[in-house]
């Protein structure tokens, strides 16, 4: 997934739920007790004979709560899935 397709996904979530997001930190801390933090994480790439082939991107997708809300992590999750 692309850091765009993200970004498409984690503003829907904050429509529908109302929770910030930034990449990596916030600037100023977040106006909300739920938000969310992602960034990119070490890619996968497939080379051999000094020649790279495939290069993937991953990111790690960080929701903070001030308690257990898996209503709306599995929202999130939904989210991804449908993308």
């Amino acid at each position: 997934m692309t850091y765009t397709a993200i970004n498409a996904v984690l503003k829907q979530f904050k429509a529908d739920k109302g929770v910030e997001y930034a990449y990596h930190q916030f600037k100023t801390p977040p106006k909300s007790k739920n938000f969310i933090a992602y960034f990119e994480t070490a890619p996968d790439v497939f080379a051999a004979d000094n020649k790279s082939y495939f290069s993937e991107k991953h990111f790690e997708i960080e929701l903070y709560t001030t308690t257990k809300q898996p209503e709306l992590e599995d929202y999130l999750m939904q989210l991804f899935s449908d993308a």
